[in-house]
């Protein structure tokens, strides 16, 4: 396996085990008589869920600086510039100026990574048109797609709202209940999904 392909399979397998860890220390505080009703132990599952939602997003952009560089114009064209900021649009000649020296392969690769670094991904259809760009089939993956808009929605709530039912007046700072179910349950669908992924990515070296 060559390297570029262990790097992307091994940053997901090393965050999920963060996870699997996460989730083994909440199943002891729960069996605790001390931390089993406190709040705090529940938060162990909303840190699990952000983390997971995180892999997701670094999986996705560690795709993207390492196959979008060598995507068609078409797919480039949403990028912006490095030197630009924003979105993509026209530039004048002086922008190239800070570039002098650098070649159009390394403008191209330093513009994707800029761009990603300062990217999200906050539903299946920025997953979807990622996933055309790079030439990636997502049929074999597309039915995790109503999990994993879940989950999306899920993490924008913790780590946005905090995890509340603001719409509740009676109790504003009422917590929305979360499971261990829940958790293992996005963390098997992003595993899969990232499966698949490289799969298809394997099939058609795209990382040679």
């Amino acid at each position: 396996m060559k390297k570029k392909e262990v790097f992307v399979i091994n940053d997901v397998l090393d965050n999920m085990s963060r996870v699997s860890r996460l989730s083994s220390l909440y199943s002891s505080l729960k069996k605790s008589p001390e931390f089993s009703s406190n709040s705090a132990t529940d938060d162990i599952l909303r840190v699990s869920v952000v983390f997971i939602h995180s892999t997701l997003e670094e999986f996705l952009r560690g795709l993207a600086v390492e196959l979008l560089p060598k995507a068609d114009e078409k797919a480039l064209n949403n990028i912006p510039l490095i030197t630009e900021s924003g979105r993509a649009e026209k530039f004048g000649l002086g922008s190239l100026a800070r570039l002098k020296g650098k070649t159009i392969d390394e403008v191209i690769t330093k513009s994707v990574e800029s761009y990603y670094e300062r990217s999200n991904f906050n539903n299946t259809a920025d997953i979807n048109a990622l996933l055309k760009d790079l030439g990636i089939d997502n049929s074999k993956v597309k039915h995790h797609f109503p999990e994993l808009n879940n989950l999306m929605n899920r993490r924008h709530l913790i780590v946005h709202r905090a995890d509340k039912i603001k719409q509740l007046q009676e109790n504003p700072d009422a917590l929305v209940s979360i499971t261990m179910e829940e958790v293992d349950k996005w963390q098997q669908i992003v595993a899969e999904f990232c499966a698949g992924i490289i799969g298809d990515v394997l099939e058609k070296n795209l990382l040679t």
